[in-house]
């Protein structure tokens, strides 16, 4: 997905990086035209019930459930800006699968 913003490429991406960061995630990778996040997708709620209910039975199932989240739900993403032409516009690509943090890009 590609937008055009009114800002220039370093402020774009200073702002993605404080508005990821207030989410959760961490930058990975940064230049001059891209910057690379990475964070953890969180537990919903449903699968959070089921730990607990699991976990009040049995609590290694519920140890190695929380475990198995907790250790495969990465998520990363990259931004991409070129600039845009007249005026310190900035043309802005953010991947288009659904993940949960090029979602929160988007905002």
């Amino acid at each position: 997905m590609e937008y055009v913003l009114d800002a220039g490429p370093k402020a774009v991406l200073d702002a993605a990086e404080r508005h990821m960061a207030g989410l959760g995630y961490s930058t990975k990778a940064r230049s001059d035209n891209s910057i690379s996040f990475e964070g953890r997708i969180a537990m919903g709620g449903g699968m959070g019930a089921l730990t607990l209910i699991g976990a009040l039975s049995n609590p290694v199932w519920g140890m190695g459930a929380l475990t198995a989240h907790n250790t495969g739900n990465t998520d990363t993403t990259t931004l991409l800006v070129r600039p845009g032409g007249a005026g310190g516009r900035t043309r802005v690509i953010i991947p288009e699968d659904a993940k949960p943090s090029n979602a929160a890009l988007k905002v």
